[in-house]
């Protein structure tokens, strides 16, 4: 089993292709734990479907160009789930269903992997 690596507020960040090339904006965030140098175990989702070939390495600073809001909680423990509300454009809080988690875990591992 892998070691935990301690927090990293300003490693990079899995982000999707929809969200950099085709002005989708973030609707979902997730971050996990930290097994691997660099990253800060954070995923930006646009919240469609997504495969290997859609996902990107960004920096944190580099994504927060797309959501300022973001910086609200970006120092939250791994674990934290959060949403954008578009009505009032806010992030919330938010118990994700186990299959989204399950997605995003495994699509940051296959990226971290393939670096």
């Amino acid at each position: 089993m892998k070691k935990i690596l301690h927090q990293n507020d300003s490693g990079f960040v899995v982000t999707c292709r929809h969200i950099l090339f085709e002005n989708k904006p973030i609707a979902f965030a997730h971050r996990d734990h930290i097994y691997e140098e660099g990253d800060s175990g954070w995923q930006f989702l646009c919240g469609g479907g997504h495969n290997l070939e859609e996902a990107k390495l960004v920096t944190m600073d580099e994504i927060m160009k797309f959501d300022s809001g973001i910086k609200s909680f970006i120092s939250e423990p791994a674990g934290c789930k959060f949403r954008k509300d578009f009505e009032i454009n806010k992030w919330k809080g938010i118990k994700v269903y186990n299959s989204f988690a399950k997605t995003i875990n495994w699509l940051r591992r296959v990226v971290f992997k393939s670096k």
